[in-house]
């Protein structure tokens, strides 16, 4: 009787599945292309001097990417945006501009000349975006358009924060997931650090695993935490305005990534700020202004190999 069962246990552990490292990185080749989707929604809830004001933005954008070089451990990619749509509305403005809209518009005169200029992208391996160059290349494109430079500075006040080197950084890597640098297994968790797309010295530490995976496909989450690394940073919101910030929260992401290339398909991201932020002196403000605020926000990220 003993020996039976003693057969029955080896026959049933021969039998089962055993688990299987995950490999996920990026594995692209020179020449590779791929599209970038992004389309962002964000409300926002702020108290000043008493009164509560909503504002609500949305951003729709589309960057080409194509794989110049290759290392053992990292990608140099040529960047360039295709489209971009943004609506901004807070209690100082409200802004629309489109690439794809009536060019009779100054704004999206404007926006339209920033698209098909390349940028540059390194991103390592595993996922982490290294560096972003010749993001000012974008701007250049606008100098000698027939349009007011009051036109020109007014785009610049509303897109400044988002068109720069270090809100691209931190948007890219959002968008793509960040691996663990080894072989995984289901749950197994491993942390990066990140930041978000805007000037602020807001970090998240985040927590990833896999949650499922096929042969050929994974799905990746991940939990961060936000906390203001520096208090005493001065800068700019949209409208040119000075302030400092204190914000903490948290995100959510989910990804679906294909795992011979470690390129994603679908990443979905949502995340909640709040705290406060500190209006400082100066243009239509008298003295510095606490503003008590939250921020929620989803944003998907869409990748197509082309």
């Amino acid at each position: 009787m003993i020996k039976s069962v003693l057969s029955l246990i080896v026959a049933l552990h021969l039998t089962l599945p055993v688990a299987k490292d995950i490999s996920l990185a990026y594995n692209l080749k020179v020449g590779d292309q791929f599209e970038l989707r992004q389309k962002t929604d964000q409300k926002v809830v702020q108290t000043i001097m008493g009164m509560e004001q909503t504002g609500n933005n949305t951003y729709d954008g589309t960057i080409h990417m194509r794989v110049v070089s290759s290392e053992s451990d990292r990608m140099r990619i040529e960047a360039k945006m295709t489209h971009l749509k943004s609506h901004i509305k807070n209690f100082l403005n409200e802004n629309d501009m489109d690439s794809d809209g009536d060019v009779e518009v100054p704004s999206n005169k404007i926006v339209r000349a920033m698209m098909n200029r390349q940028f540059f992208v390194t991103i390592s391996k595993s996922g982490e975006i290294e560096k972003v160059e010749n993001v000012e290349n974008l701007w250049a494109g606008i100098d000698d358009l027939d349009v007011s430079d009051e036109d020109k500075e007014q785009v610049k006040k509303s897109m400044g924060q988002m068109i720069k080197e270090s809100s691209f950084k931190n948007g890219l890597g959002q968008a793509f997931l960040t691996y663990a640098g080894k072989p995984v297994q289901l749950k197994e968790t491993w942390t990066t650090e990140s930041g978000i797309p805007t000037d602020f010295p807001v970090r998240a530490n985040n927590t990833w695993f896999v949650e499922s995976a096929t042969s050929s496909s994974a799905v990746v989450n991940g939990d961060g935490i936000f906390k203001t690394t520096d208090k005493e940073k001065i800068v700019t919101l949209p409208g040119d305005m000075k302030a400092r910030v204190n914000l903490s929260g948290t995100q959510k992401v989910k990804g679906t990534t294909t795992i011979k290339t470690g390129l994603p398909e679908k990443v979905a991201i949502d995340g909640k700020l709040s705290g406060i932020i500190l209006l400082l002196a100066g243009g239509l403000l008298p003295m510095d202004i606490e503003v008590p605020i939250s921020i929620e926000t989803h944003t998907d990220y869409t990748f197509s190999k082309k």
